[in-house]
């Protein structure tokens, strides 16, 4: 099999564990995009820091609900054995991802409340494994918005404006101004 180096591979994700009993396994991509996922090789790190090439046999997603997984088979692995020696394992690609577009920040946004009256200013972003959640800085002192639904109504990137409803309890809570 012909090794490369990495300079020209791109980091895809890790191998998580072996998956049924023909050599699948399972990987994880973390914040590799789903859509760029290679269609026919990958490549497996082995001692000495070289990169194997292999050819993909199946790929498919997972459903998971903390992570981003793929089950994959490659042709020259057939057991559940070797699979499972590849737990840990970096996975790269030769196919560069597209680039993902980040949303612009929202620090600095003005806060706007329904009767159009300005709440404050965004100055922070706390990020929780579950939403965002806006540090504003009000009147009344540092008000903690969560980007749901239920408080957060829209957000213009072009007028840089952060429309919020049913802040009245939030807002009871800010602590003092700075």
């Amino acid at each position: 099999m012909a090794m490369m180096n990495s300079s020209s591979l791109f980091m895809l994700g890790k191998v998580v564990k072996a998956h049924g009993t023909k050599g699948g396994f399972l990987l994880d991509i973390g914040s590799f995009l789903k859509e760029s996922m290679p269609k026919d090789k990958l490549f497996l790190r082995y001692p000495g820091h070289q990169w194997v090439p292999y050819r993909i046999d199946d790929i498919r997603p997972v459903l998971d609900k903390s992570r981003t997984l793929f089950f994959v088979r490659l042709e020259e692995i057939h057991t559940r054995t070797i699979a499972e020696s590849l737990r840990n394992h970096e996975v790269m690609t030769d196919q560069k991802p597209e680039a993902l577009e980040e949303e612009p920040s929202t620090a600095g946004y003005e806060v706007v409340r329904p009767d159009k009256t300005v709440l404050g200013e965004v100055v922070d972003i706390i990020e929780t494994p579950a939403y965002e959640v806006f540090v504003v800085v009000a009147d009344k002192g540092r008000v903690l918005i969560p980007d749901v639904p239920e408080y957060v109504t829209n957000i213009c990137h072009d007028t840089r404006v952060l429309m919020v409803q049913n802040t009245d309890n939030l807002e009871s809570l800010a602590d003092s101004p700075d």
